[in-house]
């Protein structure tokens, strides 16, 4: 997945969880400015790993990146398969 995928994923991504959250509930709020720096930062990680394509990643490093992908994917998953 290139950059523009990933950009154009988490801009749709965002969209649906705002369209699906209550304006009144903070915590939605607190969740998704949660989410949107996860994407931002994400993103710089992103093209920082691809222009300087370092060799290899400390073991806590990928452990962090690991963990992270499946904590976000459960969410999305419950969330996009509701009841699955």
């Amino acid at each position: 997945m290139n950059k523009i995928e990933l950009r154009k994923l988490i801009k749709e991504e965002l969209a649906a969880v705002m369209s699906q959250a209550s304006h009144d509930d903070h915590e939605i709020e607190m969740a998704i400015t949660d989410l949107k720096s996860i994407a931002s930062r994400a993103a710089q990680l992103v093209k920082f790993m691809e222009q300087n394509q370092p060799h290899e990643l400390e073991g806590w490093i990928q452990s962090k990146i690991t963990k992270s992908a499946d904590y976000i994917n459960a969410v999305y998953d419950n969330f996009m398969f509701p009841g699955k």
